[in-house]
């Protein structure tokens, strides 16, 4: 199963330009999805394909980012690399409906502007 997730990173890299930082990060997140899928599967290390994997251990994954207490922006991060991974699955015809549908991230506010003083403006 991490050859698809190497394949889909493949993908992240050449065709869609995204930045190294970024592969690696996607890279970590999948590795780690995959690891609590493998741990929470009901035959343990018996996950065979992707295809297999329903919303019922996406959500309990997504649950146990929440336990963990991670910042809101590392749990967003994570959410997407599923679902743009998912995608992925979904255009390389390995799948034909992602069971991550219903997966919300948490909001992740930007910090607000902050004002210049008035001799910086003069």
């Amino acid at each position: 199963m991490k050859d698809r997730i190497n394949n889909f990173l493949e993908h992240l890299a050449v065709e869609k330009g995204f930045s190294a930082n970024t592969v690696v990060a996607y890279r970590n997140d999948l590795y780690q999805l995959l690891d609590f899928l493998m741990k929470g599967h009901h035959n343990p290390g018996q996950l065979q394909a992707w295809s297999e994997v329903d919303r019922a251990p996406l959500q309990a994954y997504v649950l146990d980012l929440k336990e963990r207490t991670l910042n809101a922006s590392t749990i967003a991060r994570k959410i997407a690399a599923l679902k743009s991974f998912f995608a992925f699955l979904i255009y390389d015809g390995e799948l034909k409906s992602t069971p991550n549908d219903d997966l919300t991230s948490p909001n992740v506010g930007r910090p607000r502007p902050k004002p210049h003083a008035i001799a910086e403006v003069d």
